[in-house]
């Protein structure tokens, strides 16, 4: 190894001349070095310890390895106490690559391909708060989307449906269907009033179930019982609501009072 200690003008830097290794190639001279290392020793700078290359115009440093293999730089420490502070940058046969040490060996964290793509090695990349912009809609499962597209994506009103149905002259044991619903729905509300006489009263409940001959089950357990003849019962509390797609939506009464002339029932709903 050729050890060049260089005398400093002032800490950390080495002013003007030019740079001649020998070997047994003969003179070779900046800036292709060929068969042999070259090592810029500034231990003897009490002060710095610092390395500066430095030119009144542009400054270019060039790696070129003609066996179009590898060309890297490495930071490492003066022992290898600690090899998990050893750095390794360059290009490994067509890809650009950081790497570090570790006692597994080197392993890459960062690279850049021929055609342009970045990849990250590391379990994660942390933006550390920054913003990534000018990103392309997405087309694959697992690729990123940009708060347009999911904007876009959401439907900004959702539709709100009702179905309803009225049953005259009812009695304790009515089991009719309203609808079936081929998309999943959620119920957000259940209105009911009833109309008679000799203080009527009618205990009612709503079922779904995607087979219509099971018992299904209850939006509301136990049912709701009405009697208001005016502005009728509101009911907004539920303990099973969401109903799947193909399914089947009846109604059911359980026990009555009085004379029920008619009962009218409205669901409210949205679709999921």
């Amino acid at each position: 190894m050729n050890v060049i200690t260089p005398k400093k003008t002032s800490p950390g830097k080495i002013m003007g001349g030019n740079l001649q290794l020998n070997n047994t190639l003969g003179a070779i001279k900046n800036p292709k070095v060929v068969g042999t290392y070259l090592k810029l020793d500034c231990s003897n700078d009490p002060l710095t310890d610092n390395l500066t290359i430095q030119n009144t115009g542009s400054v270019k440093l060039t790696l070129i390895s003609d066996d179009h293999t590898n060309a890297e730089i490495i930071l490492q420490r003066a022992t290898d106490s600690d090899i998990y502070s050893d750095w390794k940058i360059g290009n490994v046969g067509a890809v650009f690559s950081i790497a570090n040490r570790t006692t597994a060996g080197w392993t890459s964290h960062f690279q850049i391909q021929t055609d342009g793509a970045v990849d990250v090695k590391s379990n994660y990349l942390d933006m550390n708060t920054h913003k990534i912009i000018n990103v392309t809609d997405p087309t694959s499962d697992q690729d990123a989307a940009t708060k347009k597209y999911v904007d876009d994506a959401i439907p900004t009103d959702v539709t709100v449906r009702t179905a309803s149905i009225t049953v005259e002259n009812c009695t304790d044991s009515e089991d009719l269907s309203i609808f079936f619903t081929n998309k999943a729905i959620t119920i957000s509300e259940m209105r009911a009033v009833i109309s008679g006489s000799s203080s009527p009263s009618i205990t009612w409940t709503i079922r779904h179930s995607t087979d219509r001959s099971a018992a299904g089950n209850e939006v509301v357990t136990g049912g709701t019982t009405t009697t208001s003849t005016t502005t009728g019962s509101d009911v907004t509390s539920f303990n099973d609501a969401t109903i799947p797609a193909d399914s089947f939506v009846w109604f059911e009464t359980t026990a009555d009072s009085g004379t029920v002339t008619e009962l009218h029932v409205t669901l409210v709903f949205t679709e999921d």
